[in-house]
């Protein structure tokens, strides 16, 4: 996700809504770090999804790889 740090993209770890306008986003940090930020409806123009996902899976052809 992009735009919760200035100039980097974080990796959700949990969210927590209350009720329907704010929600609590605990995040990884590029560094490794652990942080929690408040986030309000006012924030979602500035906030990005980067990639979804794993970045890997086990979905290729088993015989293309023998």
């Amino acid at each position: 996700m992009a735009g919760v740090v200035p100039e980097t993209s974080v990796t959700v770890v949990n969210l927590a809504w209350h009720g329907s306008e704010v929600v609590t986003l605990t995040y990884r940090a590029a560094d490794g770090s652990v942080a929690e930020k408040l986030l309000f409806r006012d924030d979602e123009p500035r906030l990005a999804l980067v990639a979804e996902g794993r970045p890997w899976s086990f979905d290729g052809d088993g015989e293309a790889f023998r």
